[in-house]
């Protein structure tokens, strides 16, 4: 396609190509004539239209394109311009090696997926089954053999990283979430910062482990509540609201999700720092005088407060009088 096509207007565009100019950048197989402002666009267009776009050049004109592009890769003997801005410099000449590289790297993905899998499916099955012969049968297996099993099994699959495999003859695509752009970082930000600051006073509101300690149902459907609001600002942003230059939009649901999972994770370290720390602060010196310099401090628990000491010396008279009663 001739690049002076890109800068007809939509009608004329339309009628003599029957596209829109998405359309008509999307289903071409090229483009003839082009100068750095139509590189620019053509990449801007296809990322307009969610594509992943690489982008290869060699000289200063090719810069800016290839600043914009998600891939920039700048071929052997190109200018210190294109270098500057590429994501990837190739030092040999020919583009082979960019396809060398996209099949080596398809192979490495396959590998991972394939050990990842692997770990899941064995993790679960190892704890159904000494689950099930422990809780079941009342076998309790040893739990030196299946330390070496895991050891043993763990490492016979490191030969995996060499394992014989056939490369996609598509894109491989990571399983999870879409990529999140700068502007619907601020919702996820939002909704992390909310879980995390007021998840806390669950663990502050008593000095042993949270889950032992109920908290209030009003307190509870409070927390779900605020968290439920949050949960869709982190979701749908502001309606693109600009403040300081940022712009706060939603990263939507699918990112709500991992906030969420990612806040609890983290969350739960909190409890067992507040017992480590208290358990450290209840530790007294305390010293005896009828041992040697040498053994008369030790390390131990806090003495009871007078109260408790009192009632202890109340409960052990009252036991003294009906031992004498009796």
């Amino acid at each position: 396609m001739p690049a002076k096509a890109l800068k007809m207007d939509a009608r004329r565009l339309k009628h003599k190509y029957k596209k829109s100019l998405n359309e008509f950048v999307y289903y071409a197989d090229g483009f003839a004539q082009v100068l750095p402002e139509d590189k620019h666009q053509i990449v801007k267009l296809l990322q307009d239209q969610k594509c992943i776009v690489g982008m290869t050049g060699d000289g200063v004109n090719d810069a800016p394109a290839l600043k914009r592009a998600d891939i920039g890769i700048a071929v052997a003997d190109a200018t210190d311009a294109a270098r500057a801005t590429a994501d990837i410099v190739l030092v040999a000449p020919g583009l082979s090696v960019i396809a060398n590289a996209i099949v080596g790297s398809r192979k490495i993905f396959r590998r991972m997926k394939s050990y990842a899998t692997y770990s899941v499916a064995a993790a679960v099955r190892i704890v159904l089954t000494f689950t099930c012969l422990t809780t079941i049968f009342d076998y309790p297996f040893p739990t030196l053999a299946v330390v070496m099993f895991a050891i043993i099994n763990d490492g016979t699959m490191i030969v995996l990283a060499r394992d014989r495999t056939t490369p996609s003859q598509y894109p491989e695509k990571r399983s999870g979430l879409r990529r999140i752009n700068r502007k619907e970082l601020s919702g996820v930000i939002y909704l992390q910062v909310s879980i995390s600051g007021l998840a806390v006073v669950f663990f502050t509101r008593t000095d042993s482990w949270f889950f032992l300690d109920m908290p209030h149902i009003y307190l509870i459907l409070t927390f779900i509540g605020a968290q439920g609001v949050a949960s869709v600002i982190g979701a749908y942003g502001l309606g693109g609201y600009v403040s300081e230059g940022t712009t706060f939009s939603g990263g939507g649901w699918g990112w709500v999700l991992a906030t969420w999972i990612y806040a609890i994770i983290w969350e739960l370290p909190i409890d067992l720092i507040k017992i480590s720390v208290q358990s450290l602060m209840s530790l007294r010196l305390h010293s005896d005088k009828s041992l040697p310099l040498w053994r008369r401090y030790r390390l131990g628990p806090k003495r009871p407060p007078i109260r408790e000491a009192v009632e202890q010396q109340r409960k052990s008279m009252e036991a003294q009088r009906e031992k004498s009663g009796s």
